[in-house]
């Protein structure tokens, strides 16, 4: 049987990444890193919600881990230590699966008293990205959305830590509710095989708010 020729090598994927370069070479040339890393966003996610659409997983979840270590670095160097350590926290203290049985409730007592105690050193304009993180974190927590969803949507409000980016991200989910309606049912905790066969892609959603958020910036500037 003939091998499948390698991804890389599909023409639809080579389009993309020849218009992902050359998008991501204008906009450093137009505005710098700001427009820069306004056009990458969207570009990662859309691939990445492409597969989650199809397959209800992402095929690495390195490729959400990688931009969202990359957002807290970023937050870190602007000035937003607390919200970067906050995210961190938040990140580990959901590995605490990791630790023995005896240690995972502590473990995860001591994730939230450290985040409530590092909202008082957020600044103002950061504290709504805040207050969504630990929002994210708590829906990965109660079972309603996967790993990488949760990821990606820390990352892009690291990224851009405002009500803006928030109000983008609640406005995309409402679209895609209503575009995927047929499957709506009240949200509980699902097992991984659950999620896999009946489980709605969050990543569409979050892709959807990254496009926006571009769009938007530009339409104001």
């Amino acid at each position: 049987m003939m091998e499948r020729p390698r991804a890389l090598a599909e023409p639809m994927l080579l389009a993309f990444t020849g218009v992902a370069a050359l998008g991501l070479a204008a906009a450093w040339q137009w505005g710098g890193a700001e427009w820069l890393l306004l056009f990458a966003a969207p570009l990662w996610l859309a691939p990445l919600a492409i597969y989650d659409f199809r397959h209800r997983q992402v095929p690495r979840l390195a490729w959400v881990a990688g931009p969202c270590l990359l957002a807290l670095g970023l937050a870190a160097a602007r000035g937003d230590w607390a919200l970067a350590a906050l995210a961190l926290v938040a990140l580990a203290a959901s590995e605490r699966w990791r630790l023995p049985a005896s240690g995972r409730r502590p473990a995860l007592f001591a994730g939230w008293l450290a985040c409530f105690w590092l909202l008082a050193w957020i600044s103002t304009p950061s504290l709504i990205g805040a207050v969504a993180v630990l929002g994210f974190w708590l829906m990965f927590e109660l079972g309603w959305w996967a790993g990488a969803d949760a990821l990606a949507a820390m990352t892009l409000v690291l990224f851009w830590p405002t009500a803006g980016m928030v109000l983008v991200i609640g406005i995309a989910h409402l679209i895609w509710a209503f575009i995927r309606r047929s499957a709506w049912r009240w949200p509980r905790p699902l097992s991984a095989d659950e999620l896999a066969a009946t489980g709605q892609p969050g990543l569409p959603a979050l892709a959807l708010a990254a496009g926006l958020n571009t769009v938007l910036t530009f339409l104001s500037k």
